[in-house]
């Protein structure tokens, strides 16, 4: 599965700000390194203390796995949202449309 992952830093910092920067810098060569090959993209906001992260895992288990790794764990709130594809989401507005049909079909008939 993939999950998409916002994440925000903290408005209120958490500790001193020289602390709160190493940490960011350590997750971002972290992330820059590849270390963890679940994470398949990372897309820092510009001008914001925020990013989108594309993780593939195979359970929520394994996902808070991933997150929880990241230094700057401790200073973000984590938005997490699963992920499809294009081609799987027309297949399941085709199957929609399909018992739209028979339900519309039924009605008429009854």
């Amino acid at each position: 599965m993939e999950f998409l992952l916002l994440v925000r830093q903290y408005e209120s910092a958490i500790m001193h700000p020289a602390q709160e920067l190493a940490l960011v810098k350590l997750t971002f060569e972290y992330l820059a390194s590849g270390q963890d090959p679940r994470i398949k993209s990372v897309y820092p906001f510009v001008g914001e203390r925020a990013a989108a992260l594309l993780i593939e895992a195979a359970s929520p288990e394994e996902l808070q796995e991933s997150v929880m790794s990241l230094p700057f764990f401790p200073l973000v709130k984590v938005e997490t949202h699963v992920t499809t594809t294009a081609r799987s989401e027309l297949d399941v507005i085709g199957k929609v449309e399909q018992r739209i049909a028979e339900w519309t079909q039924g009605g008429a008939a009854g």
